[in-house]
């Protein structure tokens, strides 16, 4: 029997501005196996981030609702092994690396010996006395999965962890994330880049206007062109609609 650890079921969100609605999401289900990481696929506007959001409850679903670990989104220890990192989460400009992480430390009750293991496999123990402001692109990222990897998560959420990241960064970055699976973490991926889902998915599921088009398994779609030719497809068919 397999070990689900996230089960999507039929969630909808409707955004409303004025007189002008927009479907986000319509009726959207998937589940991910323990050890999997799941990459969801589909162009801007597609629901990819709207389903991240409703999973780490920064958002509500008009229906439906998800767990994670067996826990529903109302139990207080939802996040207890869960974590969420954005490629675009901003810290305040004027805290160090240190007064950052030591910051989510006393939140989480996380230890600071793993916190600074952390900083020393992403390269980042020499800055810790540098503000955020003053971090390249590569290093805001890395530290944003220092932290959020810091509570040991049993699943991580990543909505374009690459973004605006330098070639030789994203490599540093997908490796990581291959080391951490290999040791047995689950990661749910949202990303554009399909350098990301080639190297990192081991399953893979298409979206369109919050639906569920397609899901399968990576080496299903063929190799990393006619992945890309498929999103590519699937981007073009929503622009004649």
């Amino acid at each position: 029997m397999s070990d689900i650890v996230v089960r999507v079921d039929a969630i909808s969100k409707r955004f409303e501005a004025g007189k002008s609605s927009v479907q986000a999401l319509n009726s959207l289900s998937f589940e991910i196996e323990r050890g999997e990481v799941f990459a969801l696929l589909g162009p801007n506007g597609s629901g990819k981030t709207t389903t991240l959001n409703i999973l780490s409850c920064l958002l509500d679903p008009d229906q439906g609702d998800v767990e994670v670990l067996g826990l529903k989104r109302s139990d207080p220890h939802f996040f207890d092994k869960i974590s969420f990192m954005s490629g675009d989460s901003e810290y305040y400009w004027a805290f160090t690396v240190s007064e950052i992480l030591k910051f989510y430390a006393n939140l989480s009750r996380c230890s600071w010996r793993l916190t600074s293991q952390l900083l020393g496999e992403f390269g980042l123990s020499q800055l810790t006395d540098r503000k955020w402001m003053m971090l390249s692109n590569g290093e805001k990222t890395r530290l944003r999965l220092v932290q959020a990897l810091m509570t040991e998560p049993e699943v991580l959420f990543l909505d374009e962890p690459t973004v605006g990241l330098d070639p030789d960064i994203s490599d540093i970055v997908r490796t990581k994330l291959k080391e951490l699976h290999l040791k047995g973490l689950t990661i749910f991926l949202t990303s554009h880049y399909m350098k990301d889902i080639d190297s990192l998915a081991s399953r893979v599921a298409f979206i369109k206007n919050g639906k569920l088009l397609e899901i399968a398994p990576r080496e299903d779609f063929g190799d990393i062109e006619q992945l890309e030719q498929k999103f590519i497809r699937y981007a073009r068919e929503e622009e004649r609609q």
